[in-house]
């Protein structure tokens, strides 16, 4: 009945199959479920407090291995100054979502570590690939340019 598993000492995953399938009624008792199928308040509670304190340290320590010196306060500072808003095209980005679904990416100089502002993830990957050039920049701009007038 039970899986191999080489990761552990006997050789054999720790729960059965039908365990493994049936989440209710495996041994985490602290995220146990209540007759009405609801994580019971405590637990939830918990899990949630846990979840927000370990978010604000994982995101900190992350923007410090980039080189990029931002605190949370100052990052919900930044948020707020902003309106919820990129700076660059002022779509609606969220506070603490990942990147890539819409959630608010740091922007900052590579090489100062400088922080210039909170964008959106599209408008953070064309920045990051222009490579913080404006010659570059002025060269995209031209180049939209001269095709819209083409086009007309």
């Amino acid at each position: 009945m039970f899986c191999r598993d080489r990761s552990k000492k006997s050789g054999l995953h720790p729960w059965c199959r039908d365990c493994r399938r049936h989440p209710e009624t495996r041994r985490n008792r602290k995220y146990q479920l209540s007759p009405g199928g609801r994580l019971k308040k405590q637990a939830r509670d918990r899990r949630n407090r846990l979840t927000s304190k370990r978010r604000h340290y994982e995101r900190e320590q992350s923007w410090r291995r980039r080189g990029i010196a931002l605190t949370v306060p100052e990052y919900e500072r930044m948020y707020a100054s902003q309106g919820g808003m990129c700076k660059i095209c002022e779509r609606h980005i969220s506070l603490w979502g990942r990147p890539h679904a819409g959630g608010a990416c740091v922007d900052h100089d590579k090489t100062t570590g400088h922080v210039r502002g909170l964008l959106c993830s599209p408008c953070n990957l064309g920045i990051g690939i222009l490579g913080d050039n404006l010659g570059r920049l002025n060269r995209v701009v031209a180049y939209l340019t001269l095709s819209i007038e083409v086009a007309a």
